[in-house]
């Protein structure tokens, strides 16, 4: 397969790193591939320490969102509560708290379902999925709580507004079409042992 040859050639190739940008949340890199055949490339690196989102499912099945302003992009956005591991901080627990910040709630039963990375063309991020259930009331002050707007619907509506373009966060739709994927996977699944 090409891409193991590929990917042989880059852990052959002499790699020369250096430093561009460093912040509390990131750091930009600049790595210099030297190729045994004499080739070269030239890469800028943003290096991420993962974070974690979460998709509340409130007790009527319907989904829990957060509306809030994204200055990157300059428009308000419909996203589930998410944030960046602090410290090494297991997923879990930085998901759980990003829920208790963004929505005022907290769960008695969260579940990992999917990692991803998120842009691995310049990133090395990587995003760890979970789903909330058996939420309660149990609010943790953030740095941006008092900005945040929630919005609930079902998951059917959720869908609609993908398709009307309307939820245009990539980590939410990710979300909501592997929770309404499981969703049907469970109903075929209940359908057959009856």
């Amino acid at each position: 397969m090409k891409s193991k040859q590929i990917q042989k050639s880059y852990e052959d190739a002499e790699i020369e790193v250096t430093e561009i940008v460093e912040s509390p949340r990131l750091k930009i890199r600049e790595e210099k591939i030297n190729f045994k055949n004499g080739q070269q490339k030239l890469y800028h690196i943003v290096s991420h320490p993962g974070a974690s989102a979460i998709l509340p499912i409130m007790d009527n099945g319907d989904l829990l969102f957060v509306v809030q302003y994204r200055h990157a992009v300059k428009e308000i956005l419909l996203e589930i509560p998410a944030g960046v591991i602090e410290h090494h901080e297991d997923p879990s627990i930085c998901a759980l708290r990003e829920l208790r910040e963004e929505t005022g709630m907290n769960a008695h039963h969260i579940e990992r379902f999917l990692d991803i990375y998120t842009t691995p063309g310049f990133t090395d991020e990587k995003l760890y999925l979970f789903t909330a259930q058996n939420l309660y009331p149990d609010p943790l002050t953030g740095e941006d709580s008092h900005e945040i707007d929630l919005f609930s619907c079902s998951i059917n509506e959720a869908l609609q507004m993908i398709a009307e373009g309307r939820i245009v966060d990539a980590k939410t739709i990710i979300a909501i079409l592997s929770y309404d994927r499981a969703l049907k996977k469970k109903d075929t699944t209940s359908h057959v042992h009856h």
